[in-house]
């Protein structure tokens, strides 16, 4: 379980592609309530309802920042040039393990599963720095 749980973490919550893609979202959405296309009240509307009036909006900042939010987008690392730098949260669990009556953290019986997830944490941690990449998803 606790192995599934950090591939699920790698696959979504973690993922590069994904995590360019929420931040993409973000900016639009910070975006159109700067500007006034939606207000704290559409957030709680429903995202069906948020994103049309989005995709309403005739302001053509907002109408390019959500043609980023796209399948055919892609992010690629670039330390040098980033479009811009995320940090993720990371998902992992340790679960407790009954063992002679006691629980234990998996982690403190099984050395290869702590050790697979301290390197996880340690590669997926600090600033992604990202650039946008059109026509590549």
């Amino acid at each position: 379980m606790a192995y599934t749980f950090i591939a699920a973490d790698e696959a979504s919550w973690a993922n590069f592609r994904e995590v360019g893609l929420y931040e993409l979202a973000a900016r639009a959405i910070r975006l159109a309530l700067e500007t006034g296309v939606l207000t704290d009240a559409d957030l709680w509307a429903g995202d069906a309802e948020a994103w049309a009036k989005l995709q309403a909006s005739p302001d053509p900042r907002l109408q390019a920042a959500l043609r980023l939010v796209s399948k055919d987008t892609g992010f690629e690392w670039d330390a040098a040039n980033p479009t811009f730098s995320v940090s993720t949260k990371l998902r992992t669990i340790d679960p407790p393990v009954l063992l002679n009556g006691a629980a234990q953290p998996l982690s403190t019986l099984d050395p290869a599963f702590d050790h697979h997830r301290l390197a996880y944490l340690r590669r997926k941690a600090g600033k992604w720095p990202m650039r946008v990449v059109v026509g590549r998803g």
